[in-house]
Order: structure tokens, then C-alpha cells, then sequence
């Protein structure tokens, strides 16, 4: 719920103004952690011993209404989240109308859209399993592409620093005292080149640089940036990574467990696990298939 580091920098380019994200960023960001920090305060109040909520909550109409606001909440999410790789695919198959504001090229937005909906619903209900392939995706991505991919980024921006810097030209960062010479910003000294953040992402993206190759690979630059950190942010890193490597181990064998224990719980492809209220003669049956 927390580890949204691997979508904001894909958001802030969906933005008109992606200047603007730090400002949403927190106003929302204390809003999510209040959200779900209550939710789960009130639930372990109330004895909710699941992992998920609902499935810890009596058969009634209380849980309907939970399970809508909880439809809800997954709607919204899945709408920002889905814009991002929706212009990815856009991008891919017809990249001359992806700005513009045509009903061709919303018509491909959203048939691109409705595409990912409908091969989602498949796969949701084709494994039967499927909180348990969450999990199991997120054991095994989530800690890497959140905080494992970012630190290679870095890494690899910080070993190519100098060459970009040829390339794209020394007049937008090597303005006196910005860059530090552990490649490092100055703070004191960012607000100078601001103004020029725009001219320098332009040129980055610029459409004359795509046959552009960098002398080494990535994993050499990485390597380079690594050598320029000091102890104890190599140190840091060393923590994360170790850290990581624990949650995925344990969260992955954990959830491999869980569907082993349950191989023989989960029914057919496309089984409905209808639930049963209080005070009605509906059965948690397998028998109302789709």
C-alpha cells in the first residue's frame, strides 16, 4: 500500500505539469497513511484475526457495505494505475495520436483500456488461487522493482554521469557549485538550474537521440556509480538489500505453503465460492459457475 515509489515517476509523466506532483504527492501521501493505518487500528480492535478484513467479518449486511467501499477503493486505484500502462500500449501501437484529443485516439485509449479489463477478469477468475498469485508476484517482485530497481537507477545515472554531460551539453548542469563532486546536487544551488530542467528533459527524449548508444552497460555504470558513494550510503544499500532478500524468501515460502495447504480447497477454473449470510439458505457453493 506504501511502496508506490515504482508508479510516481510513470504518473509525472501522464501530467501536464509533473512540477505539480510533489505538491499532490503530499496531501496525499499523509491522506493513505491515516486511511490505512485506521482501517487496520479498527479492525485488530474489533478481533479481526484474517489477513484480509472481510474474510474476518460476520455474514451480513455490514460486510456488503464494506465490500463495496472496498470495490470502490479498487476502481479508483485501478483507474490511475491502469492510464499509466494504457498509454504505454497507446504509445507502442500508435504513437502519433497519443496526445492528441481526437475521438480516433480516444477511442484507442479506451479500447486499449477495456483490452486490460477483459484479460484481467479472465485471469482473476481462470486461477483459482488468484490472492495467492498476488502474493506470490509480490513476494517475488515487489521488494526489487520498489526499492532494489531504484538503487540500480541511480547507480547507473551516477557511473553515466559525466558522459550525459557530454552528450546533452555542460551549459545545463555544470552551472558553478550545482553538482557536487560525489554527483550529489547542492540544495543551495538547485534553484538555479530549475528553470533549465525543462531544456535538458527535452533534449534527453529528444527524437535525434534515439540512435544513441552509451559507451558501456548498464551493469558497468552501476558498478562505476557504486565506487563513488560513500561508506555509509554503501552500507545503506547493503542493509536494503539484505533486508529484501529476507522478505522475499520468507514472503514467497509463505505463500507457497498457503497453496499447498489449500491445493484441494481453491475448486475449477472459474469457480464461484458463493458465501453464505446469516439468516438465508444461500451455501458457499461451487455449483454457480459463470
Amino acid at each position: 500500500s506504501y511502496a508506490g515509489q515504482w508508479m510516481y515517476f510513470e504518473m509525472m509523466d501522464t501530467m501536464e505539469e509533473p512540477r505539480d506532483f510533489p505538491r499532490a504527492f503530499c496531501i496525499s501521501g499523509p491522506v493513505m497513511v491515516a486511511t490505512y493505518l485506521t482501517v487496520a487500528l479498527v479492525g485488530y480492535y474489533y478481533g479481526v484475526e484474517e489477513g484480509n478484513i472481510i474474510e474476518g467479518m460476520p455474514r451480513g449486511n455490514t460486510m456488503r457495505v464494506v465490500a463495496v467501499l472496498l470495490f470502490l477503493h479498487v476502481m479508483v486505484v485501478y483507474l490511475i494505475k491502469s492510464v499509466v500502462l494504457q498509454r504505454y500500449f497507446h504509445r507502442r501501437f500508435s504513437p502519433g495520436d497519443v496526445e492528441a484529443r481526437t475521438p480516433a485516439s480516444f477511442a484507442k485509449h479506451g479500447g486499449l483500456g477495456m483490452l486490460m479489463l477483459g484479460f484481467g477478469f479472465v485471469v482473476a477468475n481462470a486461477v483459482p488461487f488468484f490472492s495467492e498469485l498476488l502474493g506470490l508476484i509480490g513476494g517475488f517482485c515487489g521488494g526489487p522493482v520498489n526499492f532494489i530497481v531504484p538503487i540500480f537507477i541511480y547507480l547507473v545515472a551516477l557511473g553515466r554521469r559525466d558522459d550525459l554531460l557530454v552528450h546533452v551539453g555542460a551549459n545545463t548542469l555544470e552551472s558553478p557549485g550545482v553538482i557536487a563532486e560525489d554527483g550529489h546536487p547542492r540544495s543551495s544551488e538547485m534553484g538555479e538550474v530549475q528553470g533549465s530542467n525543462s531544456s535538458f528533459s527535452s533534449s534527453i527524449g529528444d527524437e535525434s537521440d534515439e540512435d544513441f548508444q552509451w559507451e558501456e552497460s548498464s551493469v558497468k555504470a552501476a558498478c562505476r556509480g557504486l565506487r563513488a558513494l560513500p561508506a555509509f550510503d554503501l552500507a545503506v544499500i547493503a542493509a536494503i538489500c539484505v533486508f529484501i532478500l529476507l522478505t522475499m524468501v520468507f514472503g514467497v515460502t509463505d505463500v507457497v505453503s498457503q497453496i499447498i495447504k489449500k491445493s484441494g480447497e481453491f475448486g475449477a477454473p472459474f469457480t464461484c465460492h458463493a458465501l453464505r449470510f446469516e439468516g438465508t439458505n444461500v451455501t458457499n457453493a461451487s455449483s454457480c459457475s459463470i
